[in-house]
């Protein structure tokens, strides 16, 4: 029951969502991260992170995920910038 209520939430919220493993990588990303990204979500798994963001911000993308595995489940915020598949940009200030 938890999981499926879980891939509900996943699959059905208005926000986007990827899940990252513990080397950096999209594990599974919602439709909502897939449009946002200009992208379909197959695409998405396994890109690292990093890739996802503009510039030196892929740099604070990192560190934030690394400061979120070492918090424990504690949720670290980071604003930057990501790059849509149509090479637009945009802003997101993203929980990890």
């Amino acid at each position: 029951m938890e999981v499926a209520l879980y891939r509900a939430v996943f699959e059905n919220a208005p926000v986007a969502i990827a899940l990252i493993d513990s080397g950096g990588l999209v594990a599974d990303a919602n439709e909502e991260m897939a449009r946002l990204l200009g992208r379909d979500r197959e695409s998405l798994r396994a890109v690292a992170v990093s890739t996802l963001a503009v510039d030196d911000d892929a740099d604070r993308l990192v560190q934030a995920t690394g400061d979120a595995q070492r918090a424990g489940g504690h949720p670290v915020a980071v604003e930057h910038r990501y790059a849509t598949a149509r090479g637009r940009e945009g802003w997101s200030r993203t929980a990890i």
